[in-house]
């Protein structure tokens, strides 16, 4: 996500298969391992304590670091991960970061890191609460 189409930040996100809502997500500047480590804390934080029994990401370093693994390991959740160059593993998170490209931040842009964060929280409020869920069957 760009701030005037410059300075970029990161956004984490977890989404839950079952309703396809995105149950946590957190703003930074910088992908890490700490962010991903501190996205999943907020899900279980926000599912009541509720947690998962697979969580399925990409290969990026962030999600293969010693920290999200440990992390995931001691909350009893195996960690599934895409095969090496194929997106399509993990298309459900992917198919939302392209809805909400196409379909919010291809029509704002923001000014600050502020107006960026407040932006993605009216999306994401829109997401879960208003845009209809469709999958293949």
């Amino acid at each position: 996500m760009a701030i005037n189409n410059q300075c970029k930040l990161r956004l984490s996100a977890i989404k839950d298969l079952y309703d396809h809502s995105i149950i946590a997500w957190i703003v930074d500047d910088t992908e890490t391992a700490k962010l991903v480590t501190e996205t999943f804390k907020l899900a279980i934080e926000n599912e009541y304590g509720a947690v998962t029994e697979i969580l399925h990401s990409d290969r990026g370093s962030d999600y293969v670091s010693g920290m999200f693994n440990t992390t995931l390991s001691a909350e009893g959740v195996l960690h599934s991960m895409s095969r090496p160059g194929e997106p399509g593993d993990n298309s459900s998170i992917e198919s939302f970061w392209s809805h909400m490209k196409e379909e919010y931040f291809r029509f704002y842009t923001s000014n600050t890191k502020q107006e960026l964060i407040d932006n993605i929280a009216e999306f994401m409020s829109w997401y879960n609460n208003e845009r209809r869920q469709s999958t293949l069957k």
